[in-house]
Formats: C-alpha cells, sequence, structure tokens
C-alpha cells in the first residue's frame, strides 16, 4: 500500500539519522501537520523556555553520605537522583520538503541553562556564565492530508543535543565551593504525532490549532572537568502539546506553542516560507 511505503521510508529515515552517531531537547515543533509544497522550504525563528524540566541521574552507591563540592556535592548518595532544569535559548530551523509527504529539518539554537538538584542538607544550583549551544535533526511524513471536515496528521521524528557549562554552585559551603568547572550534556530522541486543522476567520485571517502528544527519551550527563568524573541517567516521558499558528502575508507567519508535562516549555516565533505556499 502507498501509506505503508510512506511509513516505512520515514521509520527508515529515523533510523538513519539515529546510527549516525552524532550528539544531537526536545524540540519545538513550531509548524503545523499540514506539509508545504514539493520543492518548498521554510525558515522557523523562535525564543523558547523551559521550566523545573525532570532530568534523571543514576549514581553509584558510595560508603558515607557526606556534603561535597562540586558534581559529588550535587549528588552525594547513590540511586537514582532528579534534576530539574531550567533556561532560556534563541533557535533557528530550517524545514525543506523535497517530495510530496516527506520533510526535513535541522536545527540551531545557543542560550542558558540551570540545574537544581538534591545534596544532602541543601538544594544546590549550577549555573554559568558560558552561552551554550544545541543542535538537531529530523523528519516528518504526512499520515493524513487535511479535508473540509478531517484535520491533518502527521508524524514528527528527530534527534538533538544541548551542551552547557556551569562554574558556580550554590549555597556556598565553605570558603572557595562556589567556584566548580563542570558540563552538562543532554542528548535527545522525540517522537511526536500531531494533528492540525484551519480555520478561515475573515479574508485577512486564517488560525491554525496544532497539538499531540511527544515522547521524549532524554540522556543527561554531568561532567567534573576537573576530576574527571561523569555522572549520567535516562529519563523518559510523554507528555503533550499545544500550538497556535497564525499566518500572514502568505508565506509568513507567527506561531506559539507550549507542553506541560515533566516541566513547562513555551516558544514564540516566527516563520518564513521560499518557494511556495504551504499546500492547501
Amino acid at each position: 500500500m502507498r501509506l505503508s511505503r510512506y511509513w516505512l521510508q520515514g521509520l527508515l529515515s529515523l533510523l538513519a539519522i539515529a546510527m549516525s552517531g552524532a550528539f544531537v531537547s526536545a524540540q519545538t515543533i513550531g509548524t503545523s501537520a499540514r506539509h508545504m509544497e514539493q520543492g518548498s522550504w521554510r525558515v522557523v525563528t523562535f525564543y523558547e523556555a523551559v521550566n523545573e524540566e525532570e532530568l534523571d541521574f543514576d549514581i553509584e552507591a558510595i560508603d558515607s553520605c557526606t556534603a561535597e563540592t562540586g558534581t559529588a556535592g550535587a549528588f552525594p548518595c547513590g540511586g537514582n537522583r532528579l534534576g530539574l532544569g531550567s533556561g532560556e535559548s534563541f533557535n533557528a530551523k530550517l524545514l525543506y520538503q523535497p517530495g510530496e509527504r516527506m520533510q526535513y529539518y535541522v536545527s540551531l539554537g545557543a542560550g542558558n541553562y540551570r540545574l537544581r538538584t538534591a545534596s544532602v542538607t541543601v538544594t544546590n544550583s549550577l549555573s554559568g556564565d558560558r552561552v551554550g549551544f544545541r543542535y538537531g535533526a529530523g523528519f516528518k511524513t504526512l499520515i493524513m492530508s487535511e479535508t473540509i471536515v478531517t484535520p491533518a496528521v502527521a508524524l514528527d521524528a528527530g534527534i538533538s543535543m544541548e551542551r552547557y557549562f556551569f562554574n558556580r554552585l550554590a549555597p556556598v559551603i565553605a570558603a572557595g565551593d562556589e567556584s566548580i568547572d563542570e558540563r552538562l550534556d543532554l542528548q535527545r530522541i522525540q517522537i511526536a504525532i500531531e494533528a492540525s486543522k484551519r480555520f478561515k476567520i475573515s479574508d485577512a485571517v486564517t488560525l491554525e490549532p496544532y497539538g499531540g502528544l511527544k515522547w521524549i527519551r532524554t540522556q543527561s550527563w554531568i561532567k567534573d572537568l576537573a576530576s574527571g568524573g561523569r555522572r549520567g541517567g535516562v529519563h523518559n516521558t510523554a507528555s503533550p502539546f499545544v500550538g497556535l499558528s497564525a499566518p500572514i502575508f502568505g508565506n509568513e507567519g507567527f506561531f506559539a506553542e507550549a507542553s506541560f508535562v515533566d516541566g513547562i516549555r513555551y516558544a514564540l516565533g516566527l516563520t518564513i516560507g521560499f518557494g511556495s505556499n504551504e499546500k492547501k
């Protein structure tokens, strides 16, 4: 069947990306399920913020649980430790539509991130002065085209990477403990089912709400660059997301998007299309 062939093409594309071995966050989707016309491409620029995103760290057991500085201070005891991350970033996403139903994209961004973790008696906060970076790649395949009565439905899948550097630790237990040298890496795989429907409000205004469900696998590592110690873990979550696209001037438009599980993530941005308008 034709649909089965498109599904196979999409799954093979994801497998090829995953096997590339590249270090590549849950990504903002930023566009509706409806595809662009064949041969066209689109630039999406947006601001994104995340508040108290849950991260897991699996720590080897040690003989005693004592307060220490640096990475050990953040995770003084064995077992599974939960971290809460918050940050802001500015991003750009380039999408290309080479065929009828397949769309590919790459993304790049820069921003900052802060991490809170539970220690023996206090909650440690790690932050840094250096700007962090993020990049990723993925694809979207159209499952069902939009009709007068039914929405468009698409599968979006990708991988991404974020890297941040921490040089401050609070609260300070002893003089000199506030200075650290650590790196946080976040590697993610994301798969989303998305649906969208256009509504013509007037001759000049069209609104297109979209939403769906994301599954996100986040592998996190934190490394002490001074001692070489490294600790990490995996966090899996399923999160609903909603968005609203408001096209203007044909190929341009604004959008807003948010998701709500294991922290709050929201994005605001602008899309600019080249080559042709999105498919009608």
